[in-house]
Formats: structure tokens, sequence, C-alpha cells
């Protein structure tokens, strides 16, 4: 998350500037967009969720702290929406997740290479556990681990303290690695147990 556009931003009241929209909001849009599958696991749901987080961008830049991050920022946005969209996400991610395990083990069983999985083979199967995580635990494993984020950057678009985040990327990273040896212990070299 190096290359984030310009931290500070000139706050004042008004309408809504389209220039700074297009320089802080509109290189993040793939991220939103991440961020609000990670959060709701389900592309539609993500992409209504993607939306109405840059159209609230959009109404309420002029808002934007100066001594903030735009990703901190946005990703606040983001969680907010999908939280007030889905209601009870929690529901839908289990249906979703036990199709997600069905598939990441169908793509096991399917697969005829002598040396096993793929990255994104990999990627699947690790989704398909993220239903049993902790929302927090989820939000944090896929900042740090999925999308490069440091443990205290993850922390503090998370609003928590950066031990917390530490503890529930620890967590998470030992459940998803128990839950993968439970079902694919083939994968023990892979994980290096």
């Amino acid at each position: 998350m190096r290359d984030e556009p310009e931290r500070a931003v000139d706050e004042g009241g008004g309408s809504p500037d389209p220039a700074l929209f297009d320089k802080l909001v509109r290189p993040f849009y793939q991220r939103i967009y991440r961020w609000a599958l990670v959060m709701t696991r389900d592309p539609d749901d993500a992409d209504d969720v993607t939306q109405e987080t840059v159209i609230r961008a959009y109404r309420h830049i002029a808002t934007f702290r100066k001594e903030g991050r735009v990703s901190t920022w946005l990703y606040r946005i983001t969680r907010n929406v999908a939280m007030e969209m889905m209601g009870n996400p929690r529901k839908q991610r289990e249906r979703s997740d036990e199709r997600a395990i069905e598939n990441a083990a169908g793509s096991l069983r399917t697969d005829g290479s002598e040396g096993g999985l793929d990255h994104q083979q990999l990627l699947r199967i690790v989704h398909a556990f993220f239903g049993e995580l902790s929302d927090r635990q989820r939000e944090v494993f896929d900042l740090v681990d999925l999308q490069g984020c440091e443990p205290i950057e993850a922390a503090e678009m998370l609003e928590i303290d950066a031990a917390t985040a530490r503890t529930h990327l620890f967590r998470a990273r030992r459940l998803i690695r128990k839950r993968i040896m439970e079902h694919h212990p083939e994968l023990a070299e892979v994980l290096g147990r």
C-alpha cells in the first residue's frame, strides 16, 4: 500500500470536488471492491457495496481529514456500507463458505499435476475457511496476508490496537492452517508442518 496517493487533503466545506475525487478515490476502486468482496463473500453484493462506497466518498470528499490516510478513510466507508447493506452477513457467509470448501476440495482432487497446487488453488483453499474466522480475524488476515499491509497499517484501518491486530492475525493463521491440515493433509509439505 506504499503507492497511495497524497495523504493530505485541504479541508473545506461545500460541494464535492471531482478533480480531488479522481486523484484520491479512483485509484482505490479495485481495492474497495476487494475489501467489499472479503466482507460480503458475494461478487454481486461486493459490486453494490463498491458503488455505494464510491458514491459516499464522492459526497464526503471534503470531510476527509488531512492527517489521515486515504486508504484508511475508504476502508472505513466500505466497512460501514457493507455492514448496512448486508444486515446479518454471518448467515450468508456460512452458506457460501460451505460451497467454497466443497469447491476447494474438488479442485484438489481434479488436479492431475505431479507438483500439486498452483497459487490460485491454494488461495481458493484458504478462502474456503474464511467463514470459520471471526469478522475481525478475516479482515486482519486479508489485509496483512493477502493484500500485503503491515499489521500496524491494518490496525489503523480497522481502528484497533496494533497488538490486537497481531493477535487476530495469529489466531486466523493458526485456524486456517489447522483446517487445511484436517481437510487437506496432502498439503503438509506445502505448509511446512
